[in-house]
Formats: structure tokens, sequence, C-alpha cells
């Protein structure tokens, strides 16, 4: 393992003593960033101090590197931090950590225009899907395009009354579904999200299920476990539309395309919300940027 030295090390303490409720893991990363810092960008030299490195020095090395942009972002954020907290001022290299910052924003709009481009799939495709599934299938697709969700909230249990557990679960109340939302990517800061869905065929579909039995089941009515859900989205966009070959991610992009062509502010807004993600986020990671 990579040795931090003790003036490295106490800059790095200092950083992380301004970081309110930061949880242990987010503190391994940020020294697992440092020891990378280090190791690739220092030289493993355990006399050089981070700090006191020139600023041509530092871009350079980094953008020599052959990682990521995101990769390279870390590097840079993390010394920007660590610098501002000893020198109460923007660090060296904030311009260039921002031209970064605007070059993965690029690529990342790029990859998805290619995505969307390779795939061709349209909202009005997803929405003749949506119409012509059957069981667990339509099920699927109407959590998926109506609440923008990922393959773990896919994984819940059918309940027959609201229960306060970990799992993701849905029950029937009256001429309604409740769709509850507590295991996923980002419950940690936005916590449950609770859903109601009103359509009948959902509805209807949802009460020839099993009490207290996870909803999404294989052939051999095995329950989906997470890895599996991607491979049974791919299925069941081939079985509807021919080398569809979808993915939750793909589902989700193809939504927030249509929504940002028709300049539909606010339900970009109600999608982040139910992603688990801020606004920032949606445009930066999953927008073709147009």
């Amino acid at each position: 393992m990579t040795t931090i030295n003790g003036i490295n090390q106490e800059d790095f303490n200092k950083f992380i003593e301004t970081k309110d409720n930061i949880t242990q893991q987010t503190k391994d990363t940020y020294e697992d960033t440092l020891r990378r810092f280090i190791k690739i960008i220092l030289n493993n030299d355990k006399r050089k101090i981070i700090l006191k490195q020139k600023k041509q020095f530092l871009k350079d090395t980094i953008d020599n590197l052959e990682a990521s942009i995101n990769s390279k972002i870390q590097y840079a954020q993390l010394y920007n931090n660590m610098y501002f907290v000893k020198h109460v001022r923007n660090s060296p290299l904030s311009e260039y950590t921002k031209e970064l910052y605007k070059q993965n924003i690029e690529h990342t709009h790029d990859k998805t225009k290619n995505d969307l481009e390779k795939n061709n799939i349209t909202y009005e495709d997803l929405k003749d899907m949506l119409d012509n599934a059957e069981g667990q299938d339509y099920i699927t697709l109407y959590i998926l395009i109506n609440f923008n969700v990922r393959n773990n909230d896919l994984i819940f249990k059918f309940k027959n009354k609201y229960s306060k557990d970990k799992n993701n679960i849905i029950y029937i109340d009256g001429d309604e579904a409740v769709y509850i939302r507590r295991d996923y990517k980002t419950s940690d800061r936005y916590g449950e999200k609770k859903h109601i869905i009103k359509d009948k065929k959902f509805i209807d579909i949802l009460k020839d299920k099993e009490i207290n039995e996870y909803v999404l089941r294989s052939r051999t009515n095995k329950p989906y476990v997470q890895k599996e859900i991607s491979n049974y989205i791919k299925f069941l966009s081939n079985r509807l539309i021919d080398k569809a070959n979808l993915n939750q991610q793909i589902i989700y992009k193809i939504i927030v395309r249509h929504y940002e062509q028709i300049n539909d502010h606010k339900k970009l807004k109600d999608i982040a919300k139910n992603r688990g993600h801020s606004l920032d986020t949606q445009a930066t990671s999953y927008s073709t940027g147009e």
C-alpha cells in the first residue's frame, strides 16, 4: 500500500475534518484517491508534498494519464479541496478542473447520443411496447417508463398492506396500487419513494400474484435477483420489438430525450426526483445536451 507522508496526511486530515457527517466509506474513497494520486502523479516519492507541486507539473501529469476524465477530475478536485482548506483560496488547478468537467459533460452527451442513435428506439416505441406487453412484462415496462427506476428497484414483494421493512414493496389499496421503493441506489440520501398506480391493467395483473412473494420471476418461477434484471429487460424488449436490446438506462435516456425535445421542464424535474438524483446530474450525465 502506498505510504502517505506526514504533511500530505495532515493536509488530507484537515480537509476531511471539514466534511460534516462523512461516512467511513466516503472517507476511505477520498483516502484511496490520495494514495493513487501519490503513486501515479507523484511517482510514489514520499518526499513530495502535494500542495507544493507546481501548477504546470500537476496539469501536465494529469493530462498525460491514461485514465478516464472522471479519474482525472477526482485527482484535481481532491487537490483543490485540500488546497482550499489549507490556504483559504481557490487552488491553481481550479480553472483546469472546470475544463475537465466541461470535457466530461461533452463526452457524456456524445456517448448518450451514440447510445440512442445505435438503439434507434423512440419514446413512441416505448409506449407501443407497453400497450402490447402482457403479464409481468407489462408491470416491468410500466414501472420503468413511469417511474424511471434502475434494476434493483424492480425487485419488490407483493404485500396485502403497507409494511415497514427494508424491502421494496407493492400493495393494493382500494382501486389503486401503491409501489414503495426503499432499496435503490440513492435511498440513503432521498429516502423512501411512494408511487400511486391507477392503471387497471397493471392492477389486474398484480392481483394474480402471490402475497408476500417477489413479483418479477423467471420462467422457472424463481424470483429475479439484481444481476438478472438487465437480461430480463433485454429479452422482454426483444420480444416486443426485434433487436430492441433495451436496458433500464437506455429506457431512461429515451424518456429524458423526449421531454427535453418538447421542453417539458416540470416533467424533467419529476423524472430526476423519481430517479433519485438532482436535475443537474440528469442534465450532465444522462442528456444528449441538445
